[in-house]
């Protein structure tokens, strides 16, 4: 669930937890991988990163449509959203992208 608020500019991305057994499975497997230096829950992670590549190129046309080189980014979750929502925020700092 995504949010915008025209003025000021303010985005609420709101991540679902745990719901389908593909989640459930995605929970239970203790897979970790490397990630930006450290070690993430491989589910999580690619959760994370499915945020990251779906939801950039809609926050990059509204920090262009609003003339923002910033805009204020909320990402709250529960459960599974929860850590994937605290992925995509590493990734977009990492990335050094600015929402």
């Amino acid at each position: 669930f995504m949010q915008k608020e025209p003025d000021p500019l303010e985005v609420l991305l709101v991540v679902r937890g745990t719901k389908e057994i593909t989640d459930a499975l995605s929970d239970a497997l203790l897979v970790s991988r490397d990630f930006r230096g450290g070690k993430a829950h491989d589910g999580i992670c690619q959760s994370g990163t499915w945020l990251v590549e779906k939801h950039t190129p809609l926050l990059e046309l509204l920090m262009k449509e609003s003339g923002r080189k910033k805009i204020k980014l909320q990402l709250v979750g529960h459960s599974l959203g929860a850590g994937a929502a605290a992925i995509a925020c590493l990734e977009w700092l990492w990335r050094n992208i600015h929402p």
